[in-house]
């Protein structure tokens, strides 16, 4: 790996790593819980932003800048998408 470039091998490796993330914190459940909810609804949209600059990323080869990405992605996962987290929100819904 030179100056950041990744193989093939490596990329699906690093989509590896985000999809699991994506199957564990950006269920259907989690996500509704916080469309519903009144709190802090832009966190989709950054996890989203997040997301596309992993793939872009990605796309133009730039193996650290996409680890970087990951690394913020996954702390914003357990701070907001943690279980404790998601039966507080849906306590706290008035439907």
């Amino acid at each position: 790996m030179n100056n950041g470039s990744i193989n093939v091998v490596e990329k699906e490796c690093i989509r590896k790593v985000v999809w699991k993330m994506k199957e564990q914190y950006l269920t259907e459940k989690n996500i509704y819980v916080y469309l519903l909810s009144k709190d802090d609804k832009n966190i989709l949209d950054r996890i989203d932003i997040i997301l596309h600059i992993i793939e872009t990323s990605l796309r133009f080869n730039q193996c650290r800048r996409a680890i970087r990405y990951i690394a913020v992605l996954n702390s914003l996962c357990k701070k907001y998408f943690n279980q404790k987290e998601i039966n507080t929100k849906i306590a706290n819904l008035d439907i």
